[in-house]
């Protein structure tokens, strides 16, 4: 089955979404979160069901797209379209698979997956990193049930049955187990015996039947021995009738090698070898001429500057010793200027910041730091004076609002009376007619106005209260303000003086604040006129030597006022003369080298023609021809050696015994002969047995007493139900080893197949270093190229991951006509390392051409060697 476009309704993250893997080989790339686990769960989900309801509800869709989707793939050349999509009914999901129109229920699905259920799915073709941890638990026995599982329709069931007839055996009989009803049987058994004995001791008759049953019981007991190792001489003796044609393979491979011309091993890779060094030899000539011929060119011959300098070499060698420490000079004398001008600046800069002259006087060191001093002073004073005058402040403001208070405070008495009197004078007026109500209207008019004249009149009672603690505690602040105030003045005056000394007509923070600028301004003067005085100097030697190159005018432009300039094509010049030198002096070199090349590659190819017709000759070949037709043939006895080599590994544990027939009818005759032996020692065993039930029941009639018979009849009893369970017992034994054995013959074929295809994988991941895999036993090992063999526990993490990948690869590929499934990687390969990943990268590609491959990875490297083809999908977080 081959899956061509994935087509998503709704799972987990993804929502109406589809995938082109048309192609064989298919990458999907993403981060962690980008989907890349959701999307495999989906294929999963989407040919085995979505499983069980904690699965499910973890991938439905939240925003109420169907939950489900398609695949569309192509079996046998013909395409289908497997629908499955969840409800309520099932958590599966229903299935639909659609072809050419027709739809198929789940059926239809069931026959395109073959013998492939989820366990052999997740076992065989989709794997992580996780996984390849299994190999070193691996066992023979998981191995072949593995490929029964897979080679056998219906295997699986007789494998269940075989497991369950062990199982049954196991819990009647285990040889060191107590507690399963044969092995308690036995024990009671024993127990009864020394009872029946102890009774029937004083029966000399008893005595001479016990001893004759007992030398009867060790004789069945050998003979039982002997049918026994009959028995397994006979599985043997099968087993080597069933490799018979195996082994006439292998004889007939042998012969057909051994009959083959056989030359120097390595003749045909010693001709290859001298062939490419004839081959070598000569390109290595070609490129050698072309060489010389461009040294030939390159060389230079006609320049007369270069002439001029090599007629004057002495005088221009002394000049040249002089250079170094002029060009240090030159670079001085700049460095100089530099400082010259940044001095300068640094003065501009300062008088533009300052109100001061470069002539103005600076302060002694003392001086200036008195000032400082009692200037801080001075400002400390400032504070304290600013705080004083804030307490006064505050006195006065009590002493305002106090008289406020007292102020608010009226004499209401002569208001009220006078308004009372007019009113009295109103109401009598309104008694005596209209002469009243004149006099009534005239009596309220009069008192209204008194009552508000007393009012505007009468002042409030001016008492202010000011206790004695607040007056003597503004005469406190008073005093200490005086104080300060007088400080401050024989500070100003202390400045005044320090000013005065040095003539400064700034006020007293500017003249103190100048200082460390006044100060920098003289240090730059001083420097400016040191430097300017070693920049003459300077200049004059530069001059002199510029001088000395005047022989030279016409080939080197120099001008005396430049002087740096003229430093500078002095030095090209040297530069120039040297570069001209060089190239010829190594140009000769050069061309010596590549002739003596040319020399030794003739003599090359001269001894590698003579070395390929002396092993021609030596070994009677007339041609190159006639070597390569030779090679082929090797080729085809190397993977004839292959062949036998597999013959070898699977038939190495009964070689020898096969050798020991000289044809197929001896071994059928021994056959024959080891089943009539069998056949006579059952028939021995029988009449020994039937002797001593015959005693046993004489035994019965020797002693006659009542403890004795019942002992008797509960050992007969005892002996009756371990016959049963014995019978039981055997009958599941050998049933669960019948069915094992006859599953293991009906695949057998598969075996080496999947073994030699697994040591060819594991070969080209180990880059040659291991040759084969095969199982000694029950434990699976590995042959390296130097002959020693290994067990998985003693491979390193990475060779036992290579050699896990070898094997899944091995069983899908050797199933292909049983099951046909896309193998599906996640990342399996994250602890390998890059040449390991390349390894696999380049194994996985090879196996496109088989089945179908879709690996999910977050390697950045592998996404980045498939960026530009069509195999690569990226997936976003």
């Amino acid at each position: 089955m081959k899956i061509n476009k994935i087509n998503i309704f709704g799972f987990g993250k993804w929502t109406d979404k589809s995938f082109d893997v048309s192609d064989d080989f298919h990458i999907f790339y993403g981060l962690n979160e980008a989907g890349k686990t959701t999307l495999r769960a989906f294929i999963r989900g989407i040919l085995f069901g979505f499983g069980k309801k904690t699965d499910t509800d973890k991938y439905k869709p939240r925003f109420g797209s169907s939950f489900g989707g398609e695949l569309y793939v192509t079996q046998d050349n013909v395409e289908y379209i497997i629908r499955r999509v969840g409800g309520l009914r099932s958590r599966s999901g229903s299935v639909i698979v659609t072809s050419n129109g027709k739809e198929y229920d789940e059926d239809k699905l069931r026959e395109l997956l073959g013998a492939a259920d989820l366990s052999l799915y997740q076992n065989i073709f989709e794997f992580d990193e996780t996984a390849l941890n299994r190999v070193f638990n691996l066992k023979r026995d998981d191995f072949t049930d593995q490929i029964l599982h897979i080679g056998m329709t219906g295997s699986q069931e007789w494998l269940k049955l075989s497991d369950n007839l062990s199982n049954d055996a196991s819990s009647i009989f285990k040889p060191s187990g107590t507690k399963p009803l044969l092995n308690v049987a036995m024990k009671e058994h024993r127990e009864l015996e020394r009872e029946v004995g102890e009774a029937a001791q004083e029966n000399n008759k008893y005595i001479q039947l016990k001893k004759e049953n007992e030398k009867l019981s060790q004789k069945r007991e050998k003979v039982h021995q002997q049918i026994e190792d009959t028995n397994n001489n006979i599985k043997k003796l099968e087993q080597l009738n069933n490799n018979w044609s195996n082994y006439q393979e292998y004889l007939d491979l042998s012969k057909s090698i051994s009959n083959r011309r056989n030359l120097e091993v390595d003749l045909y890779d010693n001709f290859l070898e001298e062939k490419k060094k004839f081959q070598t030899a000569k390109d290595d000539l070609k490129t050698a001429k072309e060489e010389v011929d461009k040294i030939t060119e390159s060389t230079i011959t006609n320049n007369p500057r270069f002439a001029f300098y090599s007629d004057n070499k002495t005088d221009f060698s002394k000049l040249y010793d002089e250079l170094s420490d002029i060009t240090q000079i030159s670079k001085t004398n700049e460095q100089i200027s530099s400082k010259i001008e940044e001095l300068q600046k640094d003065q501009s800069d300062l008088l533009v910041k300052n109100s001061f002259k470069p002539e103005t006087e600076e302060m002694s060191k003392d001086d200036y730091l008195h000032a400082l001093e009692i200037k801080r002073n001075y400002d400390e004073l400032q504070d304290v004076r600013v705080n004083l005058q804030n307490q006064t402040s505050v006195n006065a403001l009590k002493t305002t609002k106090v008289a406020a208070r007292n102020n608010s405070k009226r004499n209401w008495t002569p208001t009220i009376l006078c308004l009372l009197i007019g009113v009295i004078v109103g109401i009598i007026g309104f008694f005596l007619g209209n002469v009243g109500r004149i006099v009534s209207i005239a009596g309220i008019s009069v008192g209204i106005i008194a009552s508000l004249a007393s009012y505007y009149m009468t002042r409030p009672t001016s008492q202010i209260e000011s206790p004695d603690g607040d007056d003597f505690e503004e005469t406190k602040v008073e005093e200490e303000l005086t104080h300060v105030d007088s400080k401050m003045k024989d500070i100003v005056r202390e400045l005044t003086e320090l000013k005065d000394k040095y003539h400064y007509d700034f006020p007293i923070d500017t003249f103190i604040g100048f200082q460390s600028d006044l100060k920098k301004l003289h240090e730059d003067i001083s420097k400016v006129e040191m430097l300017t005085e070693d920049q003459k100097k300077y200049r004059e030697q530069i001059i002199d030597y510029i001088e000395k190159f005047k022989f030279a005018k016409d080939w080197i432009q120099i001008d005396a006022k430049d002087l740096e300039g003229s430093i500078a094509i002095i030095i090209d010049f040297y530069n120039d003369m040297s570069n001209i030198s060089t190239i010829n002096a190594q140009n000769e070199e050069k061309k010596k080298f590549y002739n003596t090349k040319i020399n030794k590659l003739n003599f090359e190819m001269d001894d590698a023609n003579k070395e390929m017709a002396k092993l021609l000759k030596d070994n009677g070949l007339q041609s190159e021809m006639e070597l390569e037709v030779y090679h082929h043939d090797l080729l085809n006895r190397e993977k004839q050696r292959e062949q036998l080599k597999i013959y070898e590994n699977n038939l190495k544990d009964i070689l020898k015994e096969l050798q020991k027939f000289d044809n197929h009818e001896q071994l059928e005759w021994s056959i024959e002969q080891n089943n009539k032996d069998l056949k006579d020692l059952s028939e021995q065993e029988k009449t020994i047995t039937s002797s001593i039930l015959e005693n046993r029941s004489q035994l019965h009639g020797v002693v006659n007493t009542e403890k004795y018979d019942e002992l008797r009849q509960e050992l007969a009893n005892l002996e009756s139900r371990i016959e049963n369970l014995t019978k039981t017992w055997l009958t599941n034994y050998l049933g669960g080893n019948w069915i094992k054995e006859a599953l293991d013959e009906a695949t057998q074929e598969r075996f080496p197949q999947i073994i030699k295809h697994a040591s060819k994988y594991f070969n080209l991941l180990t880059d040659g270093r291991y040759l084969s895999i095969n199982f000694e036993g029950e434990s699976l090992n590995v042959e390296r190229v130097d002959g020693q063999n290994f067990e998985i526990a003693q491979l390193s993490q990475g060779t036992a991951e290579q050699l896990y990948v070898s094997l899944r690869f091995a069983f899908a590929v050797n199933f292909l006509d049983k099951i046909e499934l896309p193998l599906i990687i996640d990342d399996a390969f994250i602890n390998f390392d890059v040449v390991r990943r390349a390894k696999v990268i380049e194994l996985i590609q090879n196996l496109a051409s088989s089945t179908q491959l879709l690996f999910f990875t977050t390697d950045l490297g592998i996404r980045n060697q498939f960026v530009s083809s069509n195999h690569l999908t990226e997936l976003v977080v």
